[in-house]
């Protein structure tokens, strides 16, 4: 029994140290990743690639509800030239949600009724709100 209980915490241990090199290695030019040399927009338009530009979209908990984004939560998201897509989870998976077309002049995309912008840093502002939220760098679901 101890066998198996060592054999566990080992395979924990090797899962653990393969996710934190990923966190490195992974998404080396998510901006947060590598000082913001690669931009947002450039991240989430997919002009700079890794293996596939994913991060997640963090509400702050005083923000209003947009659409399936809620307040307070994580949302796992990917970018490419024609959008941001939210992974949705559900019992059967990840359900892509298309959250709209990046406009690159103004740093935005219209998600439902809701205009979102994006600065640099990676904050997200709702317009006539004002911030909501930000873009964070992820490997996973949050």
């Amino acid at each position: 029994m101890k066998a198996a209980h060592f054999l566990t915490f080992c395979m924990l241990l090797g899962y653990g140290g393969e996710a934190s090199a990923q966190v490195f290695k992974g998404r080396p030019n998510c901006p947060e990743n590598n000082g913001f040399k690669t931009s947002w927009l450039d991240w989430v338009t997919a002009q700079e690639k890794d293996n596939n530009n994913a991060f997640k979209i963090v509400l702050n908990k005083q923000s209003p509800m947009i659409g399936i984004l809620k307040p307070g939560e994580c949302h796992f998201a990917f970018g490419n030239k024609n959008g941001i897509r939210l992974c949705q989870i559900t019992g059967k998976g990840c359900r892509l949600v298309h959250l709209g077309k990046i406009d690159a002049e103004t740093k935005s995309f219209t998600y439902d009724e809701h205009t979102l912008s994006f600065n640099e840093a990676g904050d997200l502002f709702l317009l006539n709100y004002g911030l909501v939220g930000s873009f964070k760098c992820q490997l996973r679901p949050c």
